[in-house]
């Protein structure tokens, strides 16, 4: 799974706003001292970036299957990273020495098979998981009659069947708390990271709206209506009368 540049340029602000304080302070709680932490799906180091200010003289490792978006990262990060992987997530195994995994944005994107063999093999080295900004839902305020059609049909796109699998979607908070709660016995704390889009973030509704259409483009035969929906959604926005909220989860799992 890789992502363009400019997507994950534009979602960082999004996020960094977004992310749950009380989940924060709960890591910091249980981290007292330097720490060396795996980041997963790094693509251009926003994460990573983010929290070197919160965890201060830890050490980091970076992985993900885009070797140019990690050419990009090298030039955002500050020091203290050990190591670059470059590779796919679902083939690492070997976790020693690592305190914590942090991943932002990924697991919703994951089949639960794939998640729950990666948790047990994170489970049998006893490591710590933050996982932020999993995405749960999404609605338009105020909402007309066809969003919810809609976005119904944006989530079963999301989970549609791959070659992988099912991503879990929309269930994934729910599928990583069964698993690392109920499963492997770990601590769990969950808290919501939502975003809030509205018409001061023009970039981000013209982006949002266009992926929309992509994928339920790929769900129905008539894109008439729904073009129409899009353009109606366009205008709302520049007249101030609409706002989205992309529900997310912030999760902080420790043995």
């Amino acid at each position: 799974m890789s992502f363009s540049k400019e997507w994950l340029s534009l979602r960082r602000d999004f996020d960094n706003r977004a992310r749950n304080k009380c989940i924060e302070k709960c890591v910091a709680q249980y981290f007292t001292h330097p720490i060396h932490i795996m980041d997963i799906g790094t693509g251009t180091g926003n994460n990573v970036v983010y929290y070197q200010e919160k965890f201060e003289d830890s050490s980091w490792t970076l992985v993900d299957s885009d070797a140019d978006l990690l050419d990009v990262c090298r030039k955002n990060l500050r020091q203290n990273i050990r190591e670059m992987q470059h590779g796919s997530i679902l083939d690492l195994d070997n976790f020693q020495g690592v305190d914590l995994i942090t991943a932002n944005a990924i697991f919703d994107l994951f089949s639960p098979e794939q998640f729950v063999s990666f948790a047990q093999k994170i489970h049998a080295y006893g490591v710590s998981l933050l996982a932020t900004l999993n995405y749960k839902s999404m609605y338009f305020t105020p909402q007309a009659p066809q969003d919810k059609v809609y976005i119904e049909m944006y989530n079963q796109h999301m989970t549609r069947k791959q070659n992988f699998g099912c991503a879990m979607g929309e269930r994934c908070t729910q599928k990583i708390t069964d698993v690392l709660l109920d499963k492997l016995c770990y601590n769990v704390h969950m808290g919501k990271s939502d975003w809030i889009i509205d018409s001061s973030s023009p970039k981000m509704v013209k982006h949002i709206l266009q992926f929309m259409f992509n994928a339920l483009s790929e769900m129905t035969s008539d894109t008439t209506t729904l073009q129409n929906w899009v353009e109606d959604k366009q205008k709302m926005f520049q007249q101030k009368s609409v706002q989205l909220c992309i529900s997310h989860s912030d999760i902080f799992a420790h043995p």
